[in-house]
């Protein structure tokens, strides 16, 4: 199940954090961690909508389309969907084309054919403002039988 730490804003000052995820369920056990840098300033907001999350595209439908809004005090530099640890190296479709990632724009295309039954694959929209702050949203999306 896919689960979310959210920090408000403001919380921790300026700097560099490790943070470490330790999950067991009766004798198995994992670690994940990472590392966050705040910086000073206000990132994009990026949000992916509805109704990508939790939902089971099926091959029979061709594709499926993903809208995203990206918000920021700042111009919006730069957006790269991309779909991250896939084992589809070109998942999306731009100008009638497949493409690995689709750059610059708030609308992606995912070619549902190329997608492998039964996994479930995270779609992630990455933006950054013209003062280089970079934040990321990602949808969890499986893949039909």
């Amino acid at each position: 199940a896919l689960s979310t730490l959210a920090v408000p804003a403001g919380t921790l000052p300026v700097g560099t954090y490790a943070f470490t995820l330790f999950a067991a369920k009766a004798a198995r056990n994992d670690t994940a961690s990472c590392t966050v840098e705040v910086v000073a300033g206000a990132p994009p907001v990026v949000d992916i909508a509805d109704p990508v999350i939790g939902t089971k595209p099926s091959a029979s439908q061709g594709f499926m389309s993903v809208t995203a809004n990206v918000s920021s005090a700042l111009l919006i530099g730069n957006t790269e969907w991309t779909m991250p640890g896939s084992d589809v190296s070109m998942p999306f479709q731009a100008s009638g084309v497949a493409v690995a990632s689709v750059a610059n724009k708030l609308t992606c295309v995912v070619l549902l054919s190329s997608l492998t039954p039964k996994v479930t694959y995270t779609l992630q929209l990455s933006a950054s403002d013209a003062a280089d702050a970079a934040a990321a949203a990602a949808a969890a999306a499986a893949a039909a039988a």
